[in-house]
């Protein structure tokens, strides 16, 4: 079976999101169900689910022009949101999206850090 390059770059992508942008998600799994016996699968099984839907998601909007920039947008993203998670131990969901949409430009800038551009 022949795998386009597109295709090829998506399931690396993939890879790359599952591995380290989901690095506090993995680490409360592992908490939650410690590495012994049967948690192990399903620790594994936790993880190829969520490459498999995140390669699915990507697919669904990839095309011949758009593929690149998608994943470089995903990507930037990925990362504020994994170090902002990592920094304030915060999980992200619809209300904290929601909440900060509404704030102004000095609300956001607070909590805004520029310590990882600067490194």
């Amino acid at each position: 079976m022949f795998i386009t390059h597109q295709y090829r770059l998506i399931l690396l992508v993939s890879l790359f999101l599952t591995l380290f942008a989901n690095f506090s998600f993995f680490n409360n799994v592992v908490q939650t169900y410690p590495l012994t016996g049967v948690n192990i699968l399903y620790v594994i099984s936790v993880g190829i689910t969520l490459f498999l839907f995140i390669a699915f998601l990507l697919s669904l909007f990839a095309s011949k022009y758009t593929t690149k920039p998608m994943l470089i947008f995903i990507l930037m993203v990925s990362a504020f949101t994994a170090y902002f998670m990592d920094t304030y131990h915060v999980i992200i969901d619809y209300s904290m999206i929601q909440n900060s949409l509404q704030t102004n430009l000095n609300e956001s800038l607070d909590l805004l850090i520029f310590q990882p551009i600067l490194q």
